[in-house]
């Protein structure tokens, strides 16, 4: 015995190194074994949820109907089946639609991590809440009105329905509702598993009708005896309260004149936030788009329009057909010339337009005038003659006036004389002008010019207006009017063979000589420039003889001898030059 020995150390880390080896190879297969047996657990409670569903539907069906809707709490399903038992778990929802059994289970809660270890499949729908159940479950399922559409008027009645999933108890919170722009809290009853709140439509309630909150009130679920969240779902509807009648009012529009009856159209004018565009009458019997009437005859009209609650609106006028046409007066004033013409267009009604010019009927271009029972236009004109003014009422009836512009009107200066002579400088001509109007009687005068002196002219024009101007000219005489004298004077030259005389000695004893004297010659050609001196004749050279007085008989003789040359001769006034004037008068 004393030679036995025991395990050495490190005999002993070798098997515990194999035993934690072993270990850790077969933990994982015991949690997953056990996580197994608790899903198992897990279903089978689901299971047997859903059993107990099928159970109570077939217990309630009476109850419950043929479209069932109802999700259930895990008392109720107790009372059927008192043998559920369910441990580590908490049941959030039952639910129960048609031939569908949601079961909302939740097991293995974990406090670290916040979360569960298990979940049914129905939990994972976003309406069913995740983490711990609530202490105050919501019980309210659907919200419905009655009228759940259309527009309620004063009177009418609207109720509200709250269906709860869960019977309760303990005092019932208000309503609050926005009827048209106002908050109203309502009280309501509790009638099986539904919460009911009426409103009653007042006068003044005009709008949108809708649901906003519950208020105040402890309820508690019967069965689990818990505090209970009435958190309102989701809520629409299409309600309108209205309870005021559409504005109405009658106006004229489109007034004319039909196979020579004067017409106008009067029309309904409704105004409403829910006007029916079938809702215009004119008897308050029958309805419809119809909300123009063609009038023809004088006297008090009545229309109605409805909106889409049934709202009548009442409204009527008289209706005064205008059958006059305007009137009009003109005028006629001058000033500076010109004529200053002043119109007044009047009309019982109203004026649409108007038109002026010298066409004697009217066109299809007015003048418009807006909103006018009166319209003054004032004209104008610088030529006489007569013109014409057209009006026009809203009927279209149309009233034509003329007035006169007269010459006198637009003519307050004398007319204008302007003197001229004519081309032989022998006859003077005035010649009357007006800028204004026309020359009464006739628009040039002539005088002829006779003599040899100045002239003095006289003329007298007249115009339209009876206005006149007398002007006298003075013509002077001119010996050369017209044409021009470029006349120089002058003499021709001719040759003489004795144009001069010498002695010489040519031993005679006497001798002979002979000279020139001048004889006048008168012209007998009968041509000659007008005015030229040389007309009436001219002086010519002729010899003459004599005995020369000198001559020496004792001793030599000498005798006077010509001598050839040349000597003016043919002189006259024009020798260069011409002359074409002739007698006249000039401006």
């Amino acid at each position: 015995m004393k030679d036995k020995k025991g395990f050495t150390l490190a005999e002993l880390l070798i098997v515990i190194v194999i035993i934690i080896i072993i270990a850790l190879m077969t933990i994982p297969s015991v949690i997953k074994i056990l996580d197994k047996n608790k899903n198992e657990k897990y279903t089978s409670y689901e299971k047997l949820l859903v059993e107990s569903m099928k159970l109570y539907k077939i217990d309630n069906s009476e109850d419950l109907g043929e479209n069932i809707d109802t999700h259930l709490s895990l008392n109720i399903l107790k009372k059927t089946n008192p043998d559920i038992k369910i441990t580590d778990c908490v049941v959030d929802d039952l639910y129960i639609k048609q031939e569908n059994y949601n079961v909302c289970l939740r097991c293995d809660y974990d406090e670290e991590t916040n979360k569960y270890g298990y979940e049914s499949k129905y939990c994972k729908d976003e309406n069913i809440p995740y983490g711990k159940p609530p202490t105050t479950p919501t019980v309210v399922k659907s919200i419905s009105s009655n009228p759940s559409s259309g527009y309620l008027t004063a009177g009418k009645t609207i109720t509200i329905e709250l269906s709860l999933t869960r019977q309760v108890t303990g005092s019932y919170p208000t309503l609050t509702i926005l009827a048209g722009s106002t908050n109203i809290n309502l009280t309501g009853a509790l009638d099986n598993n539904k919460l009911i709140y009426s409103y009653t439509v007042k006068d003044g309630d005009n709008g949108k009708f809708n649901i906003v909150s519950l208020n105040g009130g402890t309820l508690k679920d019967v069965e689990n005896e818990e505090d209970v969240s009435l958190e309102l779902p989701v809520f629409s509807n299409n309600i309108v309260l209205d309870t005021i009648a559409p504005t109405c009012n009658l106006v004229m529009d489109n007034k004319r004149i039909v196979n020579n009856v004067e017409t106008v159209d009067l029309v309904i004018n409704g105004s409403d936030a829910n006007l029916d565009n079938s809702g215009y009458s004119w008897d308050n019997n029958s309805y419809s788009n119809t909300s123009r009437k063609a009038i023809t005859i004088d006297g008090k009209y009545t229309g109605y329009v409805k909106d889409l609650a049934n709202n009548i609106g009442m409204c009527s006028t008289n209706v005064l057909i205008d059958k006059e046409s305007p009137t009009i007066t003109a005028n006629v004033s001058s000033n500076a010339g010109k004529a200053i013409i002043t119109v007044t267009i009047k009309d019982n009604e109203n004026l649409t337009g108007y038109q002026e010019g010298t066409f004697d009927s009217a066109s299809d271009n007015w003048t418009s005038i807006e909103n006018a029972k009166e319209k003054t236009i004032t004209l104008t004109k610088d030529k006489a003659g007569t013109y014409y003014v057209y009006a026009k009422d809203e009927y279209g009836h149309i009233t034509k006036a003329s007035y006169e512009v007269k010459v006198t009107d637009i003519d307050n200066t004398p007319p204008v004389l302007t003197f001229s002579i004519d081309d032989n400088h022998t006859t003077a001509t005035g010649t009357c002008s007006d800028p204004e109007s026309c020359i009464e009687g006739d628009t040039t005068f002539t005088q002829a010019l006779s003599g040899t002196s100045n002239v003095d002219v006289s003329f007298t024009c007249t115009n339209a207006a009876g206005l006149s101007t007398t002007e006298t000219y003075t013509y002077t005489y001119s010996t050369c009017a017209t044409g021009e004298n470029t006349c120089k004077y002058g003499c021709g030259s001719c040759y003489d063979s004795c144009y001069t005389t010498e002695q010489v000695a040519n031993g005679c004893n006497s001798c002979t000589c002979y000279d020139y004297v001048k004889v006048w010659v008168p012209n007998t050609s009968g041509s000659c420039p007008s005015g030229s001196s040389a007309c009436a004749g001219r002086y010519e050279d002729q010899k003459k003889y004599y005995s020369c007085s000198y001559c020496n008989i004792c001793g030599t003789n000498y005798t006077t001898q010509c001598v050839g040359g040349y000597y003016s001769c043919n002189c006259s006034s024009c020798k260069t030059g011409s002359n074409t004037c002739k007698a006249g008068w000039n401006l």
